[in-house]
């Protein structure tokens, strides 16, 4: 098959990277990566790894060895499994990825997915996952939950992980623009109208300004912004096995 001509692949690029579908969620999964990406090291087992695996999209330059998984079938996975029943000996990972995994796994059995990360890991290994939290349904029926920061720090507690940190992507701002936005570019991409779609994405920017020219007035006068911890798009942790 021909490639397509310079002009559709330079405005379907374009489209996917200011759409506020990919800027509202995509942006903040990419920011944590990018804050962690030299934390993930040595050996790396990738839980959920799908078509692409998260190693595949952001540098993670310490890393000896990434083992992708997923419980459905992929050309690039080295192992097929269920992330609830992991197929490999404790205390054998340096690092596990699980990005857009949790909402995926059934809310009676996402306590054994943490179990099951626990064990993998090392002393002193590392979990780094990130999940949806304000975002449409998605990959149904399999979509179970949106847990928020406290409850990634529940399950990883109760599954014997110390906590590090607690990340919230996004803010009120971004949440509403998803809504408001994200419909109208999904509609207009089911249609075939591309150059509309990107048309909308561009709409939205005098509108982030403004909110965030809102925002920076209420830190300004009160000292915080009463809505930013509220409402986020992304909710993350990372966390380690005890040594």
């Amino acid at each position: 098959m021909d490639a397509p001509p310079d002009g559709p692949r330079i405005i379907d690029a374009t489209i996917t990277r200011f759409s506020p579908d990919r800027g509202y969620t995509g942006r903040y999964r990419s920011h944590f990566h990018e804050l962690t990406g030299s934390a993930v090291s040595g050996r790396v087992l990738d839980v959920g790894a799908g078509g692409g695996g998260t190693h595949d999209h952001w540098d993670f330059p310490n890393t000896t060895e990434v083992v992708r998984m997923d419980i459905d079938q992929y050309d690039n996975l080295d192992v097929r499994a269920d992330g609830t029943n992991l197929p490999f000996a404790a205390k054998t990972f340096d690092s596990v990825i699980c990005s857009a995994v949790f909402e995926h796994v059934s809310l009676s059995r996402l306590h054994l997915l943490f179990e099951e990360i626990q064990r993998v890991l090392k002393p002193g290994g590392k979990l780094f996952g990130a999940v949806a939290f304000n975002y449409p349904l998605h990959g149904q029926p399999h979509d179970y939950s949106r847990p928020s920061i406290h409850g990634l720090n529940d399950l990883a507690v109760a599954a014997g992980l110390d906590v590090d940190t607690l990340y919230r992507g996004g803010s009120y701002v971004d949440t509403l623009l998803h809504v408001l936005f994200s419909p109208v570019r999904r509609t207009c991409m089911f249609l075939g109208v591309r150059w509309l779609s990107g048309a909308f994405a561009l709409v939205h920017y005098p509108f982030v300004a403004l909110a965030w020219l809102i925002a920076l007035g209420l830190k300004a006068g009160y000292g915080e912004n009463p809505f930013g911890s509220h409402w986020n798009v992304q909710s993350a942790i990372v966390a380690q096995r005890p040594e």
